[in-house]
């Protein structure tokens, strides 16, 4: 997938089949989807369609640009993910333990995802 994101048509010189591994990537992101939304089910015991799994975008987002993955394609980890979440998750578990209202807990969370995309676009820039 890193290869496929950073150029496309070096990876399918590289023998890398730039169709079927997307693809692939889709089906395995359903099922594990959907397992997840099995387990948040068997949690609550009922889930609602269409608003159990709404405003988690933004959570989701946040925490993979925190983790150091590049809008753009070809660069991140999957332990910089693990430990975007892991802030995501004390960022806002403290701020619930704060009593800190929901309206500023999106706030904070907002700021996180605009240091994030700013960190990930002014990183390479400052490397070089």
């Amino acid at each position: 997938m890193f290869a496929i994101g950073v150029n496309r048509e070096a990876a399918h010189l590289s023998g890398i089949n730039i169709r079927r591994t997307p693809f692939m990537l889709f089906v395995v992101t359903g099922i594990a989807a959907a397992l997840a939304g099995a387990i948040k089910a068997s949690v609550l015991d009922s889930v609602v369609a269409g608003t159990s799994g709404a405003g988690f975008e933004l959570s989701v987002l946040t925490a993979v640009l925190v983790g150091g993955v590049a809008l753009t394609g070809g660069s991140g980890s999957i332990l910089g993910v693990l430990l975007g979440v892991l802030f995501l998750g004390c960022l806002q578990n403290g701020l619930t333990l704060l009593d800190v209202p929901t309206f500023w807990q999106q706030m904070a969370q907002g700021t996180a995802l605009v240091a994030g995309a700013a960190l990930a676009y002014f990183a390479p820039r400052a490397a070089r």
